[in-house]
């Protein structure tokens, strides 16, 4: 990373730019930025990453990337599997998706110099909902996919967003970050697995100091604290506001 990073901001919106452009760090929605609200984000030195979902696309999408059911993944009901938005999770094996996401991150990173990529939805890999016998092809799915993204573009962020239990293993060597989405910091039936998370990625800084863990929160559960939690480790933390909007 070319700067040290003190603070971050997300949002998915439009506008905003002079505020956000502040930040070290700022990850948007790259159909709401075009050429000149990207020069303006970066007019202070801000690094910039470009949101992609790299699991979930709509019902309408299934058209647009001529996808059908066999490149979904199934549940044990013989069903797509969807999100509670009613989102399609797309298999991480299927040539045609995996070729949409290298042709969208060059695109982002080559011709439209983001800085990065943020890659959301891949927490999905750890649904109970996945099938078993998919989880190992998944995860090797995935970490291939992290490994082309390597090979082109060396220098670039990449920042995973949670798959904090098993699909951290198979991606910590080739991403620069984690970012812990609404973590549950305070609720007693979570105490020991966040233990345990906060154990793995004190670790993986030992071993790679400029490794970036990013609290975020976009839930008004236990704000004050997770933003406690994130100072206590060193960690960067932002609150963004609703839908990250």
């Amino acid at each position: 990373m070319k700067n040290k990073i003190g603070q971050y901001a997300v949002y998915y919106g439009y506008g905003r730019q002079e505020e956000l452009s502040f930040n070290d760090l700022i990850i948007v929605e790259p159909k709401a930025q075009d050429k000149a609200s990207l020069s303006v984000l970066k007019q202070h030195g801000a690094q910039v990453l470009a949101y992609v979902s790299v699991m979930e696309i709509t019902k309408a999408q299934m058209g647009e990337f001529l996808l059908e059911d066999r490149d979904l993944i199934i549940t044990d009901e013989k069903s797509p599997e969807t999100n509670d938005y009613g989102n399609y999770k797309v298999d991480l094996r299927t040539e045609k998706w995996h070729r949409y996401l290298m042709d969208l991150i060059i695109r982002l990173c080559a011709n439209e110099k983001y800085d990065g990529v943020f890659l959301d939805t891949i927490g999905n890999l750890e649904s109970e909902q996945v099938l078993l016998a998919y989880h190992y092809e998944l995860h090797k799915a995935y970490r291939l996919l992290l490994k082309e993204i390597r090979a082109n573009f060396p220098d670039i962020i990449i920042i995973q967003n949670n798959g904090l239990d098993t699909v951290f293993h198979h991606a910590r060597d080739l991403i620069n970050g984690i970012c812990w989405e609404n973590p549950p910091i305070g609720a007693v039936q979570s105490i020991l697995w966040v233990k345990m998370i906060t154990r793995r990625l004190i670790q993986q800084i030992k071993s790679n100091p400029e490794f970036l863990v990013m609290l975020l929160e976009d839930q008004n559960r236990y704000p004050l604290r997770t933003k406690k939690y994130a100072q206590k480790n060193n960690w960067l933390y932002y609150r963004a506001n609703h839908d990250y909007l």
